[in-house]
């Protein structure tokens, strides 16, 4: 199976209830009240950079659901996904008023020092409409949000959605980053910067592949152990991201890519010799269990015992994080300019030991 974890399946329908008893609860009360909304909605400049000038206002977002316009450059962001969106926006120099969970180690570092409202994309009730319309956004980011096609008429009421053109490009889960931080980068007058950051992440594949001639022609497994329950993957098949990201960095492509790809990557106990490769990499993520059940699993299985790379020590172990996550494995399958620096310096360190 893929290597991430979809959040579009947790996502769940917001209510039917539209959003003018939230509009009189947020901005419609005492004096002092509707005063804190005023200056909620003023423009705010110092959560974006200067404008480049090339972006014309009004703008046209042009949607699948519906097409909204932004009357003049924003600077109040909603992200209502926090994959890709928020990296595409942080990665611009801008910094949104709100965005779900703030979770991952590359987020974080580009969050220091910037106050933002964060809400739970877990909830059950769904999109926080009341939360999204007290921020007072005049822009929402939601180009990989699943829900659009129940949700878009209700966000549009808050605020133009900025979404992909076309109804197969929102929903592919997996759209590439460059279109995603070029569509934000044009509805902030910052498509320049866009284009800047783009070219500066693909180069850094070009440095990282110099940088380490002992990956030249290496090939490589890059395993998830989800332990007894969730089982074993690769997942660099043929056809998949984390195939793309290991070969721009000079890995030669998993020995049995082709045969993976039919299942996904997911590998069967007894055909665990086909994870076999010159260094295998293993992501502990631990699936029902602890990552140290997973590992212990694993390792007590002798046709993993058997294998060349663990006889012959070319077995990289990565762990979790302190709170338990597993960041590199989003980072391999949503490279961006944010999470792209971040996956390298922690896989190099990974197998640094075993390769040199």
């Amino acid at each position: 199976m893929p290597l991430h974890l979809t959040r579009r399946h947790a996502l769940t329908a917001l209510g039917a209830a539209g959003l003018g008893g939230l509009a009189a609860a947020c901005g419609t009360g005492a004096d002092g009240d509707a005063a804190a909304a005023e200056d909620a909605a003023a423009p705010d400049a110092s959560r974006v950079p200067a404008g480049e000038g090339a972006t014309t206002y009004p703008l046209e977002l042009v949607s699948p659901f519906g097409n909204t316009t932004l009357e003049e450059r924003p600077s109040r962001i909603a992200v209502v996904s926090g994959i890709q969106d928020l990296e595409a926006v942080l990665a611009l120099g801008a910094f949104p008023v709100i965005t779900d969970e703030i979770w991952t180690p590359w987020q974080r570092e580009a969050m220091e020092g910037h106050e933002v409202e964060e809400y739970d994309i877990w909830a059950d009730a769904g999109l926080p409409l009341e939360q999204l319309l007290a921020a007072a956004p005049d822009l929402i980011v939601a180009t990989t949000y699943g829900s659009l096609d129940q949700d878009f008429e209700r966000l549009a009421q808050i605020a133009p959605v900025l979404t992909m053109e076309s109804y197969e490009d929102q929903e592919s889960w997996e759209c590439d980053w460059r279109d995603v931080i070029r569509r934000v980068g044009l509805a902030l007058d910052l498509a320049q910067t866009a284009e800047r950051v783009v070219e500066e992440t693909e180069q850094l594949a070009v440095d990282t592949a110099a940088a380490h001639p002992e990956w030249q022609g290496t090939t490589l497994s890059f395993v998830l152990n989800r332990g007894e329950q969730g089982g074993i993957s690769v997942s660099n098949y043929t056809g998949s991201v984390v195939e793309e990201v290991a070969t721009s960095w000079g890995f030669a492509p998993q020995p049995q890519a082709d045969a993976l790809a039919a299942a996904q990557g997911d590998v069967s106990l007894e055909n665990l010799d086909m994870i076999e490769a010159d260094l295998v990499v293993i992501a502990q993520h631990g699936g029902h269990g602890t990552p140290e059940e997973a590992q212990a699993w694993l390792e007590a299985n002798q046709l993993y015992q058997s294998l060349p790379a663990v006889q012959e020590g070319r077995v990289a172990i990565i762990e979790p994080d302190e709170d338990g996550t597993l960041p590199i494995a989003w980072g391999f399958d949503y490279p961006n300019a944010l999470s792209t620096p971040w996956t390298v310096a922690k896989f190099s360190e990974a197998v640094a030991p075993v390769l040199g």
